[in-house]
């Protein structure tokens, strides 16, 4: 028996194995020989494919770990080397106009790319539209020969500037849809035939799916910003009165718990005032109540301009009610501001024909203050500023009265009915200067 059928079925054996890098010596031109050759050429072709498929599993696993898509192409650009011929690799993507083809990615071993991310041209006036169109790859492997025969091809001249002399193109198609567009390029004419162009397809269609879950993950992230974006303004017009667009009651009693807690912490004054327009319901029914509205939206504007501290909340406290709570302040300090508020508010000018206190649109102001000590709840303060506005009214509103801290009660009062505020209010600040 012939000695070299024994090494041709060793070799056998060993491509089993999955062993490829076998040698088969038979110079006879016999069909022993003939056998041979065509054993080390299977061989050959076995271990490109598995190398082919080694490098698509790899390229794979990178799409389906969530890396990202710059990330899966540097791996592109770095493993394929072996078995295909590139200088460079490049990406780009189309606009949502869909007329309009953008370089988001490129490597090149030829130094700063020329056509880098951002370069972008109007697809329907170059060739790259029918590539698209067809879905087809596309091999130019005469570059300088190409642009000869189209002087109008700017990215041709640009890829010549590379040094690059033949290239590779494939449309990326995601659900039916082309995309964009995958170069490889060389800087050898003549670099491309059809066993690059059919791995080429594969390695395509591993990028097309990795751009579909990088566009997924981005609407994801834009969902998920548009819905943190909605949720924050919904607190925010939870927290704010649609008709003045002040803090509502809710967010005033909020304040207050904390800042009364702060102030019994740090042994600092807290104070609040309660605004009351003068004759509203009067003036409402001469006026009307849009005018009524529109003089509630002034007041509101008005109130929070005369109380400027970073401190300071001014809000709506219900009806035509308003408070402002001043962290930090005492009873003569805020009573010099809500004098200064009640002063700003009849400079207005607003006729009120009603009014039993001039012949404009006026306020009344009930200012309380302490030092909360032990025992005291905040509804303590509420209830002091409510009676000091009482008191104003009754000396004959567009007036400002102050409830004395030592007429504070030291236990909280029982729960207030439900035809009177409750209690609990505002937000952070320092001192009035009084």
């Amino acid at each position: 028996m012939d000695r070299r059928l024994a090494a041709y079925r060793r070799a056998i054996e060993r491509i089993g194995e999955g062993t490829f890098d076998v040698t088969v010596e038979s110079p006879e031109a016999d069909e022993i020989g003939d056998l041979g050759r065509a054993l080390a050429k299977t061989a050959r072709v076995l271990d490109a494919r598995f190398t082919e498929a080694e490098r698509l599993l790899e390229l794979s696993a990178r799409v389906n770990s969530g890396v990202r898509l710059e990330e899966v192409l540097d791996h592109l650009y770095t493993s394929f080397h072996d078995i295909l011929p590139y200088d460079r690799i490049g990406l780009s993507l189309m606009d949502p106009d869909k007329t309009t083809l953008r370089a988001v990615w490129a490597r090149t071993n030829q130094g700063i790319p020329t056509i880098a991310s951002g370069f972008a041209c109007d697809i329907r006036l170059t060739s790259l539209q029918r590539v698209l169109d067809t879905g087809l790859p596309r091999v130019i492997n005469d570059l300088e020969t190409y642009l000869a025969e189209n002087p109008n091809s700017d990215s041709t001249r640009l890829m010549l500037t590379e040094n690059i002399r033949s290239s590779l193109t494939c449309p990326l198609v995601v659900t039916g849809h082309a995309v964009g567009l995958l170069f490889f390029s060389s800087s050898t004419p003549h670099s491309y035939g059809c066993a690059h162009v059919d791995l080429f397809k594969k390695i395509a269609t591993h990028l097309s799916w990795a751009i579909e879950k990088s566009r997924l993950y981005e609407d994801l992230v834009r969902t998920r910003d548009d819905l943190c974006e909605a949720n924050r303004r919904l607190e925010r017009l939870a927290a704010i009165d649609g008709l003045t667009e002040v803090p509502n009651r809710r967010t005033l009693d909020g304040a207050l718990e904390r800042e009364w807690g702060r102030a019994q912490r740090n042994g600092a004054p807290n104070a609040l005032v309660i605004f009351d327009v003068d004759d509203f319901k009067a003036y409402n029914d001469t006026y009307g109540h849009v005018l009524g509205d529109g003089v509630l939206r002034l007041v509101a504007k008005t109130l929070r301009a005369s109380f400027h501290r970073a401190g300071d909340l001014v809000g709506r406290f219900g009806g035509e009610e308003f408070a402002a709570l001043l962290p930090g302040t005492d009873g003569v300090g805020a009573r010099y501001a809500a004098e200064r508020a009640r002063q700003r508010v009849e400079s207005l000018g607003i006729p009120h024909v009603r009014a039993s206190a001039t012949p404009h649109l006026t306020i009344s102001s009930g200012v309380a203050a302490c030092v909360p000590r032990r025992g005291m709840a905040p509804e303590a303060l509420l209830t002091a500023a409510d009676a000091a506005l009482y008191t104003a009214k009754r000396a004959g509103r567009n007036s400002v009265f102050l409830q004395e801290a030592s007429e504070l009660p030291t236990v909280p009062p029982p729960p207030p009915s439900t035809s009177s505020p409750s209690a609990t209010a505002l937000l952070s600040g320092t001192g009035h200067v009084g």
